[in-house]
């Protein structure tokens, strides 16, 4: 069941799938799916990692970033403090994970119907 709150505690109802390429999270409980093109372990923690061909970084790609945080979360139980989005010229840009993008996302999620 999904809940439409600012704030969510962790739920368990997560699954999580690994192949050689990527890893798949899906929070049945949140609603959320997501794919990050990369995740890096360093200093205890996990970064997510999204790359784009854009030359911006848009409101929707902070979106994606924010989903990722709260995938990671919910399923491993680590708390990312930033992600990087890499665009197309290579720059890399820190995004961090702040209550207001974790508000964000859980706000637009209760927006899109469920399935």
């Amino acid at each position: 069941m999904r809940t439409c709150a600012a704030k969510v505690p962790l739920l368990s109802e997560c699954r999580i799938s690994h192949s050689s390429q990527s890893t798949y999270f899906d929070a049945v409980a949140l609603g959320l799916t997501g794919r990050p093109d990369r995740l890096v372990k360093a200093d205890g923690t996990i970064i997510p990692e999204e790359w784009k061909s854009s030359r911006r970084v848009w409101p929707s790609h902070r979106a994606q970033m924010g989903t990722y945080f709260l995938l990671i979360e919910e399923e491993l139980r680590i708390r990312p403090t930033h992600g990087f989005i890499v665009l197309g010229d290579g720059t890399r840009h820190r995004i961090e994970n702040t209550s207001e993008l974790r508000a964000y996302v859980l706000e637009l999620s209760c927006r899109v119907p469920s399935a």
